[in-house]
């Protein structure tokens, strides 16, 4: 079983095992994003304005996912695409920022990592996208939290309509 040192930022056991196998450059790109992709996820996190305790599960699903696309962005940026470290992080930001368990933030971390492209899933590629929007208002909390709290409140109604629709139960 995986387990995750809260002080340090770090999934053991997929991070551990390959930074043990990574270049020195990769190891130290690793050692720089991480940190910013927590300091992302709590800005994420604080522009919703809604505490976590409180978020149901569209909205832990949702936030993942924007997450995800900032921490997609953050990595473009910084010409650095290592899936340990997509992986490890998200998992990581899944379980010590929204609470997931370790086997559901493994599960959800491997669904966004390995399935959110455009023709596998469409939903998912959508929703990393809006987390590469939101990456660029990080420096504009406002705007960023007006855009997310919308965007939230569409996700909701489109899972209420599909709800009232038969769609889903």
């Amino acid at each position: 079983m995986m387990e995750i040192d809260k002080k340090k930022n770090m999934v053991y056991g997929q991070q551990k095992e390959a930074a043990s196998k990574l270049s020195p450059e990769v190891e130290a790109k690793m050692n720089e994003l991480s940190p910013k992709a927590f300091t992302i996820a709590d800005k994420t996190i604080e522009a919703y304005g809604k505490p976590v305790e409180e978020y149901d599960d569209i909205d832990r699903a949702t936030m993942a996912g924007l997450i995800f696309g900032e921490l997609c962005a953050l990595a473009y940026e910084n010409d650095f695409a290592s899936l340990g470290w997509f992986n490890g992080t998200i998992t990581a930001i899944a379980y010590q920022k929204l609470h997931y368990s370790v086997q559901m933030s493994v599960r959800i971390a491997n669904q966004l990592v390995f399935h959110s492209g455009a023709k596998e899933n469409v939903n998912l590629h959508n929703l990393r996208h809006n987390g590469i929007d939101a990456y660029f208002l990080l420096d504009k909390p406002e705007e960023m939290s007006r855009k997310i709290k919308a965007f939230f409140a569409e996700v909701h109604e489109a899972f209420e309509k599909a709800r009232r629709d038969g769609l889903i139960e």
